[in-house]
């Protein structure tokens, strides 16, 4: 584990010589151990002595020699995590002036460049909320512009970064920059929460950065302008968590696609998979019923729009029974809870009206079951690409997962 790796490397640094020429490797490993324990466990100690080693391996590292900027580049970091802990500005200062020196010192095509462009731009907006210097934010709208052009598809944290350039613009917009810093705040957020794989830690701050972006859009005069490819990938990602949100942000694809694109299809199918998580977190009957009411009509547009895609007859009435049968299940469940809550109420009529509603959904719960393609269009099968799949695009496979 962490803490016995931090074990093996003291022991190792302290059986070797001032003067050796692994010195200086040993004690950025044991740094970087340091740092990394201080992360997961919170404890400052741990940073403080990395950034004491770091500080001694630099002092003593040539500054011509090939490896001096990478450890300019490390104490930097190091620094900017205290600062983040103690608020300490000077950290934040030295932060910055070490990893700009860094940054010059490196080659534009060097594999490391774009890093440390990160590594400045990540700072520089927290120096401009300190001093208030418009000229920081510009600049680290600038590396950023650069930085999300070149991230390799490997970066781990690909998403992050184009959060934190979102945070970016966003503060840029909001000091007297351009309305297209604005724009570019929203569209760097929805790439960040569509390259999300979800569940880590960072996910929760990636999301705030999207819905601050998208509120700040609604309530300026530019107005959000839709790319239906990855605002569905992102409903897509919001339909457990926000399910709501990725209702509107499909909806708003739905009404900017025509009928017979792919898109059009597949922003209908999202909103049915989105109603249908809406329905199962509804707290109160009013709210399940409210839904419900709200996407009856969505089956047939599904069922329309998938035609006119292109879609093959059997996934078109799937998507149709698994409309109808989750809408009458969720009703029913619904209105079961309704009478276990209502029994022994001196309440008669509201308990005979519910009884009534459940015998009545029951019954076409039952009747769709047994035939769920009694309400779909007559569809025409149609014809295959050559590599074998269907013409144009397919739907939404969450819809059946989520119903």
């Amino acid at each position: 584990d962490l803490e016995r790796a931090i074990e093996l490397g003291e022991a190792a640094l302290a059986a070797t010589p001032e003067d050796h020429p692994d010195r200086p490797g040993r004690l950025v490993s044991l740094a970087g151990g340091l740092r990394a324990l201080h992360l997961v466990t919170g404890k400052k100690n741990h940073l403080e002595r990395a950034i004491d080693l770091m500080d001694s391996v630099l002092a003593r590292t040539p500054t011509d020699a090939p490896e001096y900027f990478s450890y300019q580049a490390t104490l930097g970091s190091f620094l900017s995590n205290r600062h983040d802990c103690l608020g300490d500005f000077s950290d934040l200062e030295r932060a910055i002036e070490l990893k700009e020196a860094a940054l010059a010192a490196t080659p534009e095509d060097h594999p490391v460049y774009v890093e440390l462009q990160a590594l400045v731009a990540t700072d520089l907006p927290d120096r401009f909320l300190e001093r208030g210097d418009i000229a920081d934010i510009k600049r680290a709208a600038e590396l950023w512009d650069n930085v999300v052009d070149r991230l390799s598809i490997g970066d781990s944290i690909r998403s992050y970064r184009y959060s934190q350039a979102s945070i970016c613009f966003r503060h840029w917009y909001r000091s007297g920059g351009p309305p297209d810093a604005l724009r570019r705040a929203y569209e760097l957020a929805l790439h960040a929460v569509a390259l999300d794989p979800g569940g880590t830690t960072l996910s929760p701050s990636i999301r705030r950065s999207y819905f601050a972006a998208a509120d700040a859009l609604r309530r300026s005069p530019l107005g959000i302008e839709i790319s239906p490819g990855l605002h569905l990938r992102v409903a897509e990602r919001l339909l457990v968590d926000q399910p709501e949100v990725a209702f509107g942000l499909a909806e708003d694809v739905a009404e900017h696609t025509e009928l017979g694109s792919g898109e059009h299809a597949d922003a209908l199918c999202c909103m049915i998979a989105a109603r249908a998580e809406l329905l199962r977190l509804a707290p109160r009957i009013e709210e399940t019923e409210a839904w419900a009411a709200e996407g009856r009509g969505l089956g047939p547009r599904a069922v329309t729009a998938l035609q006119a895609a292109g879609q093959p007859a059997s996934d078109i009435a799937e998507v149709l029974e698994r409309c109808q049968t989750g809408l009458l299940a969720q009703l029913l469940d619904a209105n079961r809870a309704t009478l276990t809550r209502l029994k022994g109420s001196t309440d008669t009529r509201s308990f005979a009206g519910r009884y009534e509603n459940a015998v009545y959904d029951l019954k076409r719960l039952r009747d769709h079951q047994r035939d769920p393609e009694k309400d779909a269009p007559p569809c025409k099968e149609t014809s295959r690409s050559e590599n074998g799949g269907c013409s144009g695009n397919r739907r939404d496979p969450r819809l059946i997962r989520m119903q």
